[in-house]
């Protein structure tokens, strides 16, 4: 009832926003800024990644060709947020992009990192995300904030997805030193 209620106000919120005007809205700031690159490179990506997530609200899968697009253009606006504090080695080969995920779910792990641990100059947050027998892997230095109000939904969100495409588990390690969510590869024709 609970996971009905969220998915509720996650459609009412979905049909709130215009799409249209949101994209003319950035594209109008682009000129504005036109002399600041910095800027201008974090609206268009984050244009871009916005569009991403409202292609695929309705979508099961897709491939990971998408996924590491969109994650590229994440990964820019999180490094122009926070420079050479946020260390990122993306490592998934071509040979990978026939695959399929829950859209968003490399992107969630990400953000899950960078949320949940410190980012700082003294110390950078380390995040690699690997390709390897047909499961990607997301790992970072662990260097966790002190936080109350952590609720886990990412994490629950991302495994409950994957429940209803296949009996492969989503797998979660800690230690430590490091943190590190491995996730399977669907094979599926879209």
């Amino acid at each position: 009832l609970e996971k009905d209620n969220i998915e509720a106000k996650y459609e009412t919120l979905k049909s709130q926003i215009n799409p249209h005007f949101l994209f003319n809205s950035l594209n109008g700031l682009v000129t504005l800024v036109d002399e600041n690159t910095k800027a201008v490179d974090y609206i268009q990506n984050l244009s871009e990644f916005l569009r991403y997530i409202l292609k695929s609200r309705d979508t099961e899968l897709v491939l990971v060709r998408s996924e590491v697009e969109m994650l590229k253009k994440y990964i820019i606006i999180q490094q122009l947020r926070f420079g050479k504090n946020l260390q990122v080695d993306l490592d998934i080969p071509e040979n990978y992009y026939h695959y399929s995920l829950p859209p968003l779910v490399l992107q969630m792990l990400v953000e899950n990192c960078i949320k949940h641990n410190i980012v700082a100059s003294d110390n950078p947050l380390q995040i690699a995300i690997k390709a390897s027998k047909k499961e990607i892997i997301v790992r970072n230095n662990l260097q966790k904030k002190f936080e109350n109000n952590s609720t886990g939904h990412g994490l629950k969100n991302i495994i409950e997805r994957y429940r209803f495409f296949t009996e492969k588990e989503v797998h979660v390690h800690e230690s430590s030193t490091t943190f590190a969510v491995t996730v399977p590869l669907l094979i599926v024709d879209l």
